[in-house]
């Protein structure tokens, strides 16, 4: 049974490098709006805890601000300063 189910487990880690990937480098654009921004935050998100994955909240709330454009600045500063 461990042998039907070790190549899951290696797809999953596998899964789990490229969707931390995919967080690290997760920037919102300036042609970009929030939402579209947040829905690719959220799939990740999903994905990562689908697969058994975890990421505590406040580092997904600090890597949004901190991926957010120059444009949203006077958005962020209020938020970080709380």
């Amino acid at each position: 049974m461990e042998t039907l189910y070790e190549g899951d487990t290696h797809v999953n880690i596998f899964k789990m490098k490229i969707l931390k990937g995919k967080y690290e480098t997760l920037k919102m654009g300036e042609d970009d709006n929030i939402t579209s921004f947040m829905q690719r935050v959220n799939e990740i998100m999903c994905n990562i805890k689908f697969i058994g994955g975890t990421l505590e909240e406040s580092k997904i709330v600090t890597k949004v601000l901190r991926s957010l454009p120059a444009t949203y600045k006077h958005k962020v500063v209020p938020i970080e300063e709380i």
